[in-house]
């Protein structure tokens, strides 16, 4: 104190000039007092010599009561009541060196005018604090920022500087602008000065303690005195000042409250888009019609790529950047005294967690129903060319065969017309045998109506059309063997005699013809077993010619028979034994060379296969290397992205080490790491289109697939993330809340120790369990733990993230100010009122902020105009 009360003048002789000034000044200052309780002083040597003015002036500038004065007119009760003075200045800590009260009462001047200096700088200049410098010097460094940048104002001192006036009317102009225009002021010093007195007398209620003669009639002119009235518009002006700071701090508060509810009407937005997004897919990818050809399901499984490559990655980025941004947006909600935010319903973080774990389960199916059509379509396909080729065989062997069974030709006799009837039952179990390819047609044709097969259109048609030759020709056959049963019936009337011969003869000539047929129709077959068939049959064709000598030899007895019992001619057949004889030995030729036949064809065949076989061999090798080599590549560069991306995320995963920003440079580092895997990652998808391009689905060379390295390389991208938002937090928190790196490593062992499942939260009983670690007195009774359990929880996820741990041990509970002087910083602009005006707003406050916060106020009840700014506060800070 005795440093602030030192002269800080230069050491002279004071002459009658200064002493002048002084006491002109010094005396305004007092009166400036004492006028408040309705006194005054004349002559300021002489009214203090009783104590009594004195004692008032004392009480009126240090706000205390002082013992009532003495009321005797003996010099002793003047003394005491000096005394009484003079004691109270010195329990304020105020040191009077040197004055005594005899002095006073003696009416010293020079004593009373240097104790009046004291009580000024004491009461009017010490508690002027402007950038935490001393009274003299903050009260000059405040004059010197208020007169910057006015032409002809260059502050430096508390005497040259203000001879000219300029100073004292650019501090009026600064302020009120109104009052005085400084650009019209004189080159005349003494009419700037008397202007600057006139105006804060008139205007300011600032008393004139100055002369403009006394000012000029000096080279310098008395700093006390000077400084008093400079220290006068200080205080006069201070409370606009204040208004000016209130206005400041309210606009800090502002902008910081627009910030956040940008980054809540941000967190809205983006986590809308996100899940709509993830609604949109969800519906497009829950889509199981079945496709109807090749063309659909190639575009849909390019689609599908596409989306899993191109469009779901920047998604999963977003997610991750927007669970940071929700963390962030918590945290300085905690950190300013902020109520927390609760997201709109459906859209906390653990929502759209839930969301994308839901897509991830749609996607699976989704790919298991492309697998599912292609592995239909393809079957179908086979059942189509299967149609194809049997409807072929079946075309080729119905041509004719309607024609064959419309002939007219029944017979002469018993013998042609059972000829005929034999030939026609062979002709109809060939077509009875033949039914079951129909039947075999129409299950085929069945099956891909069922499985929705592209063109069962044309697949029915063909049926149709072979359905209804098929009808034509077995109605053509009863029609063939109605007709030859009606002819026998009238040749069985004809001569008995013939008969018997007619009928073998005929049995025996229908079947040379049928054994001839046989035997005289191609070897057709493309593969051995096709020709094992043919000789099985063959084979069986051979016994049935030797069972036959026996028919033979009965036909030929019976033709001998009938010569000898006279018969030359038989109405019943033209066969004769002649030529019965002919065709048995024409059927033992035919066996001969249809062995040979077959012989032959079956060597041609074999070296037909195995030339086949060796051609067939080299390009099914070449493609299969070709598959493997593939795979191997694939392989080789799968396992070494897995590795990287593995031990990339037990890097992220490991506890950092040192400061907080080492920390943080640390995790940056590695993030960059991570982005630099980017394109080995794009190469591996690359590798890996070539195999679905191949159709390989199966790789034994490693245990990677695509989706399995972009899931890891996804998980490393956001645990790296979160790693660093979570760094950023603590250094936020740490920042603005003064917990030291050694309180902040406490913290931190504490919650990595009762983490028991490394799962980067901590559940209730855990968390109390923590707090309870570090000696937090954690509240008994379940219904007050529940109250802290909210506060770490506030979106009700189940889990107290390190960010909300730290907060809440770090967070002042009795600091109730943030509220208060929100409120104080409106009221001060508002005049002391308990609303505010448009215009009130506006005038203090920068256009953007103003008109932000009067859409923010609601108007005051019974104050037309008015604005609340009390239930504002409220709904801002609680």
């Amino acid at each position: 104190m005795a440093e602030v009360l030192r002269e800080e003048r230069p050491e002279q002789t004071q002459d009658a000039t200064w002493q002048k000034q002084q006491i002109k000044s010094f005396t305004a200052w007092v009166n400036a007092q004492l006028i408040k309780v309705g006194l005054k002083v004349e002559n300021i040597g002489d009214d203090f010599s009783d104590g009594i003015k004195l004692m008032k002036l004392i009480e009126v500038i240090s706000g205390d009561t002082l013992p009532r004065p003495e009321k005797g007119k003996m010099k002793l009760h003047k003394i005491q009541n000096i005394n009484k003075a003079l004691d109270h200045i010195a329990s304020k800590k105020v040191k009077l060196v040197g004055i005594s009260s005899e002095e006073i009462y003696d009416c010293n001047l020079k004593m009373i005018l240097g104790m009046i200096w004291i009580l000024i700088l004491k009461f009017q200049i010490q508690d002027i604090s402007v950038e935490e410098m001393s009274a003299r010097d903050g009260l000059l460094l405040w004059a010197q920022k208020k007169t910057a940048g006015y032409k002809g104002c260059n502050v430096q001192n508390f005497h040259t500087s203000w001879q000219d006036g300029k100073a004292f009317c650019a501090l009026i102009n600064k302020h009120r602008p109104d009052l005085l225009d400084y650009s019209q002021l004189s080159d005349d010093p003494r009419d700037n000065l008397n202007l600057a007195f006139k105006v804060a007398e008139e205007h300011l209620d600032i008393p004139q303690m100055l002369d403009a003669d006394d000012m000029l009639a000096t080279s310098r002119p008395d700093e006390r005195s000077v400084m008093t009235y400079v220290a006068m518009y200080y205080h006069c002006f201070a409370g606009s000042q204040k208004t000016e700071q209130a206005a400041k701090r309210l606009e800090a508060v502002l902008a910081l409250e627009r910030e956040l509810q940008q980054m809540i009407s941000d967190y809205e937005t983006r986590a809308s888009d996100l899940l709509a997004w993830i609604a949109q897919k969800d519906g497009e990818l829950s889509e199981s019609e079945r496709f109807a050809s090749f063309g659909d399901l190639k575009t849909a499984l390019a689609a599908f790529k596409a989306y899993k490559s191109s469009e779901k990655p920047p998604k999963g980025e977003e997610k991750i950047s927007l669970e940071s941004h929700y963390s962030a947006l918590q945290t300085k909600l905690r950190l300013n005294n902020r109520p927390a935010y609760h997201p709109s319903e459906g859209k906390l973080v653990s929502d759209i967690q839930t969301a994308w774990d839901a897509l991830g389960g749609v996607e699976k199916t989704r790919n298991s129903f492309l697998r599912s059509e292609q592995d239909r379509l393809e079957k179908l396909e086979k059942l189509a060319k299967r149609f194809k080729t049997k409807s072929n065989i079946h075309s080729k062997w119905a041509s004719g065969k309607v024609e064959a069974c419309s002939s007219e030709e029944c017979g002469s006799d018993v013998g042609s017309v059972m000829g005929l009837i034999k030939q026609h039952d062979a002709f109809n179990a060939d077509v009875e045998a033949h039914a079951l390819r129909v039947e075999n047609l129409k299950q085929i044709s069945s099956e891909l109506r069922e499985g929705e097969y592209e063109n069962a259109d044309d697949i029915e048609s063909q049926l149709a059309a072979i359905e209804q030759d098929w009808e034509s020709l077995t109605a053509q056959s009863a029609a063939r063997k109605a007709l030859l049963e009606e002819a026998l019936a009238k040749q069985q009337q004809l001569d008995e005699l013939r008969l018997q011969f007619a009928k073998e003869a005929g049995a025996f000539a229908s079947w040379c013809e049928t054994a001839t047929e046989d035997l005289m129709e191609d070897v057709d077959a493309k593969k051995l077993k096709d020709v094992d068939e043919h000789r099985a049959t063959f084979e069986a064709l051979k016994e049935g010619v030797a069972a036959k000598q026996t028919d033979f030899d009965s036909v030929m007895a019976l033709s001998a028979s009938n010569v000898e019992a006279g018969i030359t001619s038989n109405n019943y057949t033209a066969l004769t034994a002649e030529s019965l004889e002919v065709s048995w030995n024409e059927i033992s030729t035919l066996i001969n060379e249809k062995e040979e036949s077959l012989n032959l064809f079956v060597f041609d065949l074999l070296k037909l296969l195995t030339l086949w076989e060796k051609r067939s061999r080299l390009p099914l090798q070449n493609k299969q290397e070709e598959r493997e080599a593939v795979r191997v590549r694939f392989a080789e560069a799968a396992n070494a992205l897995g590795e990287k991306i593995s031990s990339a995320t037990t890097s992220v995963n490991e506890p950092g080490s040192g400061s907080l920003e080492d920390q943080l440079a640390s995790l940056q580092a590695q993030q960059v790491d991570i982005a630099n895997l980017k394109p080995e990652f794009d190469d591996v998808a690359a590798i890996d289109a070539e195999q679905q391009e191949a159709e390989i689905y199966d790789n034994d060379n490693t245990e990677y697939t695509m989706s399995d390295l972009a899931v890891m390389y996804d998980q490393l991208n956001g645990v790296a993330t979160k790693a660093t938002t979570t760094i950023e937090n603590q250094i936020l928190m740490r920042d603005q809340s003064g917990i030291s790196e050694e309180q902040m490593e406490e913290y931190k062992d504490a919650f990595k120790k009762f983490d028991k499942n490394k799962s980067g939260n901590l559940d209730k009983n855990e968390l109390r369990s923590a707090l309870l670690g570090i000696g937090f007195d954690v509240p008994e009774g379940e219904e007050n733990y529940q109250k802290i359990w909210e506060e770490v929880d506030p979106g009700q996820t189940g889990a107290c993230s390190f960010e909300a741990f730290v907060d809440f041990l770090s967070k002042d509970k009795t600091d109730a100010s943030s509220i208060s002087q929100f409120i104080e910083s409106f009221k001060c602009i508002a005049g002391d009122k308990d609303y505010i005006t448009e215009d009130e707003v506006r005038r203090e406050l920068n256009a953007e902020t103003a008109e932000y916060v009067i859409s923010q106020l609601a108007p005051y009840d019974g104050v037309e105009g008015g604005l609340d700014y009390k239930a504002y506060a409220e709904k801002t800070f609680q």
